[in-house]
């Protein structure tokens, strides 16, 4: 390839990570949004006991936690690209360390969200029947 032909596929990479960049975002606020409105219409008519106040603070703690680990190793990867050059090699972690880095702790914290939510989706409908 020429460099024309490798510098045009950078700047088509860039644009195009910008652009789903934005997309998550986006997605990322419907998301909260609607997670709140749906909390919200839960917890307002009352008869919601302290089994499910608790299981939803926990879900919201693992919301946050999985929302800073994704912003953290964005910010990792955007400074990584230009601060290392290509001969230096990024240190490599063994064991639990590198299975709990990254990617890997908001999936387990996602899944966990997931159910949690269908816990508390059974707690709010054995409630209301």
């Amino acid at each position: 390839m020429k460099h024309s032909e490798i510098s045009l596929i950078k700047k088509f990479h860039s644009q195009l990570s910008t652009e789903f960049r934005g997309l998550v975002d986006t997605c990322i606020f419907v998301l909260l949004a609607t997670g709140a409105i749906m909390t919200f219409n839960r917890l307002t008519p009352g008869n919601i006991g302290y089994p499910y106040a608790l299981i939803l603070g926990l879900k919201i703690v693992f919301v946050f936690g999985m929302f800073y680990f994704i912003r953290a190793k964005r910010h990792l990867n955007f400074i990584s690209k230009f601060s290392l050059t290509e001969h230096h090699e990024k240190p490599k972690s063994k064991g639990l360390t590198r299975f709990l880095n990254g990617y890997n702790i908001a999936l387990i914290l996602g899944l966990s969200v997931y159910l949690l939510s269908n816990l508390l989706n059974l707690i709010y409908i054995s409630t209301i029947s």
